[in-house]
């Protein structure tokens, strides 16, 4: 029985024990030529190397005119200025935490600590979550988050690069709490 979960694992778990099922435990899916998702992951690698101080230059060569432009205008957006800001910075920080007897794992697109908050960014290519607030990928990384870093202190930001949105969440500890319930409720499922 599979003991570790992801975000994405979990949100399919609970939309379909079935679909969980065949492609969890049979190991049966089929992999999407995805177009969004191959500019994103390119998106993803530039930042993190961007926020990582290395020299960015060679990379943006794989990017076309209009990809190239919406780089730029993400590089000087605030939030990236807030992220190069921090008093610390995590970078495709990888997780692997403990939920009463599985685990969780994931990787956060980045951490960054400033002024005792936490706070836990998030890039998305296009779309926000329909409901940021409980997404389940957010419930996962709040409450990852807190037992990694033994902290309450956290907010966490979803962006959208080609729409330039934001979304804050300020988290508490009833909210951790909540996050904490609705992860198990969903592992659950699977007994």
């Amino acid at each position: 029985m599979i003991d570790t979960f992801s975000a994405n694992s979990l949100k399919i778990l609970d939309s379909s024990l079935k679909e969980f099922k065949m492609r969890y435990l049979s190991n049966l899916y089929l992999i999407e030529d995805n177009e969004e998702l191959k500019v994103g992951n390119k998106f993803h690698n530039i930042i993190c190397y961007y926020l990582k101080n290395f020299d960015i230059e060679k990379f943006k060569k794989a990017f076309n005119g209009a990809e190239a432009q919406i780089l730029e205008q993400f590089i000087n957006s605030e939030i990236v200025k807030f992220a190069i800001l921090g008093d610390e910075k995590f970078i495709e920080q990888p997780f692997f935490v403990k939920i009463n007897d599985k685990y969780l794992t994931g990787r956060f697109d980045a951490v960054i600590k400033k002024n005792e908050t936490y706070y836990i960014l998030d890039w998305k290519i296009n779309n926000l979550p329909k409901s940021p607030e409980s997404d389940i990928q957010t419930l996962v990384y709040i409450y990852s988050l807190s037992k990694l870093y033994k902290t309450k202190n956290i907010k966490m930001v979803y962006y959208s690069i080609l729409k330039n949105e934001k979304f804050e969440i300020n988290i508490d500890e009833n909210k951790l709490n909540e996050a904490k319930e609705k992860i198990v409720q969903i592992i659950n499922k699977l007994t």
